[in-house]
């Protein structure tokens, strides 16, 4: 008697207790399958540039021109924070906000002579403020290791939408309106809505992206050696060389740069010339003797 009563409270509290796991088990279950949320506004990082050394020396052989994520999504009251990762070479963070792409240099007429080229204002300096929704010219200005300000910059997002941002020195609108070049993208989601990916996931890609690009970089710098110098016969037996400044791999939201004179020695008989050239229409350099 006494044993069946016992069976029989074990198998009473058996049934009341079931409800309950089974009931805390779907709870679990419904929790793990929502998507995850994040209370409150977020930071997600970016960065800017990238600098990759194939070869000796104190500036890096290559510059990677690229936003990194190359599209990043976020939520309304949300900043992303870009790192600038170029060292010398500079770039700008800029989203156009409805305005015409800034013409990078004005020319400053003078009394006598060629006129003074001078960077732009809206390129070279900071525009907008801490906040952006979509409208307005807001940049960062024209950032680098070597110019004084900042070397990083903040940007928190007010409106959904899904907003183009631009290297206002490597990139460039066609005639058609198209713009070319070093740009990224940015979507904003409603406040509260659940991230595609979280901050250290975005990060990930971003390394992946870089080791990538060091290996284009790799594997590209033995045939951008060998088209770099030409020659052909000049007057009275000299020698016309050829020499590309620099060489590029562009494609249309980012752009690899070689920033190199190859070879970095040559030897010229007297009479002999050397004709320079840029096959970088999305860069610049220059060509400079003595220190």
């Amino acid at each position: 008697m006494y044993k069946a009563r016992k069976w029989s409270l074990a198998l009473r509290a058996a049934v009341l207790v079931m409800p309950m796991l089974v009931m805390s088990v779907a709870g679990a279950h419904s929790t793990n399958a929502a998507p995850a949320q994040q209370a409150g506004a977020q930071t997600f990082n970016a960065t800017v540039g990238h600098e990759i050394f194939t070869e000796e020396g104190e500036k890096s052989s290559w510059q990677d021109a690229r936003f990194f994520p190359g599209d990043i999504t976020i939520n309304v009251g949300d900043t992303i924070h870009w790192k600038f990762d170029s060292g010398v070479e500079p770039h700008t963070v800029s989203f156009l906000g409805g305005t015409t792409f800034p013409t990078l240099i004005l020319p400053e007429p003078q009394p006598a002579g060629p006129p003074k080229l001078l960077l732009n204002p809206l390129t070279a300096f900071p525009q907008g403020g801490a906040t952006y929704d979509g409208s307005g010219l807001t940049s960062s200005g024209v950032v680098a290791a070597d110019i004084p300000g900042p070397k990083d910059y903040s940007l928190t997002f007010t409106k959904p939408g899904t907003y183009s941002y631009y290297c206002l020195l490597h990139a460039q609108p066609l005639p058609d309106g198209t713009i070319v070049g070093m740009q990224a993208k940015v979507t904003v989601q409603a406040a509260g809505s659940a991230y595609p990916k979280t901050d250290a996931q975005v990060q990930s890609d971003v390394k992946a992206t870089m080791a990538a690009d060091e290996q284009t970089a790799k594997d590209t710098e033995p045939k951008a050696k060998s088209e770099m110098v030409t020659s052909r016969p000049g007057d009275n037996g000299a020698t016309i060389y050829h020499v590309n400044s620099g060489y590029q791999i562009f494609n249309p939201t980012y752009i690899l740069d070689y920033m190199r004179f190859a070879p970095t020695d040559m030897k010229l008989n007297i009479g002999d010339s050397i004709e320079w050239s840029s096959p970088t229409p999305h860069s610049f350099h220059n060509v400079l003797f003595g220190e």
